[in-house]
């Protein structure tokens, strides 16, 4: 809007640096007095005018926090100026400039009187807007707004005829006022409980204890206590805190969860922040599954992760019964030699009473032949299936997959894979050179660079 361009001089080039120095002020008298007044000829004129109450004086040394403090008071001034309420931007304009002290201040407290004198015609705004305009030029030497004041000023000197004798200008009340902003996405405002109302809250209150709401959509809903001050613009900020998002997970048992990278443990009810996230679940034995998430603050959402065993968790247990089989085995091989180790201890005991035959020795000696080859057999056949067993709880034990990994951007592995296809080959670079002398005849030569991709 036109309007905006007269009340925003100050937002950026003044008060958006809390550590810039004050711009530079003179008192000499002017060459052209009808353009232009010293900066305390200025002074002094507001002082001697009838309104000349409502002009603050410059601090010397502004703090960062004032100036900061200033900054979010002359938006609220631009923003009573778009909306036409020009004693609500000039009360904001005179205390931003007693925080500040910037003569850009001047300039825009000089447009709401002069806004204020063409809607109500009183000689006051007229004489304090000339005032204000002839102190700012003589404050800010070049640049800055300077041809606008002095537009300003002829047109005030060519409506000077417009002029109401019996005018007067508003009587200038100061309001306690609480202007409240908020950057939160859809922050509805609300003070000592009134109507909710969007961010840029201009609300007048009485001198005191305020109780500040703000709410939000997907936001924890909060509220602020803040001290108005008599006859002051008192400006808050407030941003609210997100809600976290529910995120529940359905997994097989003994499972861990890994979101974008870091070790959730083991419960499937989850808070996150809002935004996109990468989830992974694995456990000892099976494939890790894995899937990215956008989740909206506040929102719930659920997922379902079924693992499937791994190739090797299905070898491993192959291995360990397959081996207690084997094993037990060995251990009947090793059964049946003792059986037939007591077969021949029997025979044993027979001969030495002498009651035996040669058919009896030929038993002695085969039930001797079996248990040495059952021993044997039971021995080896055991070994192997322990063997197997212990295979398997190792390969068991160190079924143990990582977790998926979020994906990373594969710019720079396309741009060197381009790289090397752009890059001449080894061949490319290979040059077979004739050559041709009158003293060692013709014949050819090879020629070029080697180049190693990386």
């Amino acid at each position: 809007m036109a309007s905006r361009s007269f009340a925003l001089l100050m937002s950026i080039s003044v008060l958006g640096a809390a550590a810039a120095q004050a711009e530079p002020r003179s008192s000499a008298p002017p060459a052209k007095p009808t353009a232009a007044s010293s900066a305390s000829a200025g002074v002094s004129a507001m002082a001697a005018a009838p309104n000349a109450v409502s002009i603050p004086a410059a601090p010397n040394n502004p703090s960062p926090d004032d100036l900061k403090k200033a900054k979010a008071v002359f938006d609220a001034g631009g923003r009573a100026f778009d909306q036409g309420d020009f004693a609500g931007a000039i009360q904001a304009f005179q205390q931003a400039y007693s925080l500040s002290g910037r003569p850009s201040v001047l300039f825009s407290l000089g447009q709401a009187h002069r806004k204020r004198f063409v809607d109500v015609g009183a000689p006051q705004d007229r004489e304090l807007s000339i005032e204000l305009y002839r102190a700012y030029l003589a404050a800010v030497k070049t640049g800055g707004r300077r041809a606008d004041a002095v537009k300003g000023l002829e047109s005030l000197n060519a409506n000077a005829a417009t002029t109401a004798p019996n005018t007067s200008a508003p009587a200038s009340v100061r309001k306690t006022q609480l202007a409240i902003d908020s950057s939160t996405p859809g922050a509805l405002i609300s003070v000592d409980g009134g109507a909710a109302a969007p961010p840029q809250v201009m609300a007048e209150v009485t001198p005191g204890r305020h109780t500040v709401k703000v709410v939000a959509p997907g936001y924890i809903d909060k509220e602020f206590v803040t001290q108005a001050v008599d006859g002051q613009i008192t400006p808050e900020t407030y941003e609210l805190e997100e809600q976290p998002a529910k995120l529940e997970i359905e997994m097989p048992s003994n499972a861990t969860i890994y979101v974008d990278g870091r070790d959730m443990g083991k419960s499937t009810q989850l808070s996150l922040p809002s935004g996109s996230h990468f989830v992974s679940v694995i456990r000892s034995g099976h494939h890790s599954e894995a899937r990215p998430i956008e989740m909206a603050a506040g929102q719930s959402q659920k997922l379902t992760f079924e693992l499937k065993t791994t190739t090797q968790r299905d070898v491993a247990l192959g291995f360990m019964i397959g081996g207690a089989v084997v094993t037990l085995g060995g251990g009947g091989l090793l059964a049946a030699a003792f059986v037939r180790q007591a077969d021949a201890q029997e025979i044993e005991l027979r001969r030495e009473s002498g009651s035996i035959g040669p058919a009896d020795l030929a038993a002695y000696d085969a039930a001797r032949t079996d248990r040495d080859v059952l021993r044997a057999s039971g021995v080896l056949v055991g070994g192997v299936g322990g063997l197997s067993v212990l295979v398997g709880a190792a390969l068991y034990l160190l079924d143990n997959p990582a977790p998926a990994q979020p994906p990373r951007d594969g710019a720079v592995e396309k741009n060197k894979e381009q790289k090397r296809k752009e890059a001449p080959s080894e061949m490319e670079q290979m040059r077979l050179v004739p050559w041709l002398t009158p003293e060692h005849g013709s014949g050819f030569a090879f020629g070029g660079t080697w180049t190693a991709n990386f």
